[in-house]
């Protein structure tokens, strides 16, 4: 299960030795001869076993970096870290000097970026909010995360910003259920001057100093994003209102369908009761009339968070239940 930790927890000491050094064996399989190890709690940890081409991207670094590039902007802003058995980790920056009201009700956002970060090699780096598509004419795609005041749980908004609002509908109603838009991909005003903005990374023959460089660019580049949506130009912010307009009278039907769409993997049928719950005690905290698919999409995603699913599961399942609630709230 995920946990919240502090930033100097996350910042613990972490190496990478060859394993044929460390036991004075000779290692025959190269695919196999580094490991990772943290020391914490007292003690050093195997967090990982990996190949000879592993490349270790360190939280302290990320931290490090994050600190430098927002001291150049009027921005306040916290970070906090959520980790999975202190091997994967998702680390969300937030924002605290601009919210925004979802819907009609007391319910409000603030904006924030996540990285995610990894030392057992099932968790690729990645930065939300940046995408590259390598197969694609066009290189980047830039999203939106944001967090609730009310319960401070982090949303990733799938929605693509670089693209106009009326494109993204346009691009949702052709796309089934489970499938990202990510069509019409454009370059905006804001990030044409920013090139090679890596959403994904493998932890494999990475050269650090120039991956520190393309991290400052790209949070160069959100910080422009979160810009955006205090001047009140955000896609993503805009599908919450729609989502908050959405009744539902009956959830739980809507929770079955939803599960049929993008599968008992992403969405298991268990989790169903947690959401409702969830999103019957919100509905009463918030003053909202009554369901609603923002309230359910919230009670899907903190259910997902306290499910067990590693950080990966739980990303993408998050985002097919999001497009899958929009598919319904724009048909």
């Amino acid at each position: 299960m995920n946990k919240i930790i502090s930033v100097e927890s996350a910042k613990f000491p972490v190496s990478l030795h060859n394993i044929g050094t460390l036991t004075g064996y000779n290692v025959v399989n190269s695919e196999r001869s580094s490991v990772v190890i943290g020391d914490f709690d007292g003690q050093k940890n195997i967090l990982g076993v990996h190949s000879s081409k592993y490349s270790l991207i360190e939280n302290a670094m990320l931290f490090d970096v994050i600190e430098e590039v927002l001291a150049n902007y009027p921005v306040s802003y916290s970070v906090q870290v959520s980790t999975f058995g202190m091997m994967q980790f998702n680390i969300q920056v937030k924002f605290s000097n601009f919210s925004r009201r979802i819907g009609n009700v007391n319910d409000s956002v603030e904006c924030a970026f996540n990285f995610r970060n990894g030392y057992d090699g099932k968790l690729k780096f990645g930065l939300h909010g940046v995408a590259t598509k390598k197969k694609s004419n066009v290189q980047q795609a830039y999203r939106l995360s944001v967090y609730r005041q009310i319960c401070t749980n982090g949303l990733h908004g799938w929605v693509d910003e670089s693209i106009s609002y009326d494109q993204y509908v346009s691009e949702l109603k052709k796309n089934s259920a489970g499938k990202k838009v990510e069509k019409y991909w454009q370059h905006s005003n804001l990030v044409e001057t920013k090139e090679n903005l890596n959403y994904t990374q493998k932890h494999s023959g990475i050269d650090i100093p120039k991956f520190k460089e393309q991290l400052v660019q790209s949070i160069d580049s959100l910080v422009c994003l979160y810009q955006n949506a205090v001047d009140g130009c955000s896609n993503t912010i805009k599908t919450y209102d729609e989502m908050a307009l959405h009744n539902i009278f009956n959830a739980p039907d809507f929770l079955k369908n939803l599960t049929e769409k993008i599968g008992t993997n992403h969405l298991p049928a268990k989790l169903h009761e947690d959401i409702i719950q969830i999103m019957s005690k919100e509905q009463k905290q918030i003053g909202a009339d009554g369901p609603n698919a923002w309230l359910l999409y919230n009670g899907i995603n903190r259910a997902l968070i306290g499910s067990g699913k590693t950080i990966p599961q739980t990303l993408q399942a998050d985002e097919f239940a999001f497009n899958a609630i929009l598919e319904e709230v724009y048909a």
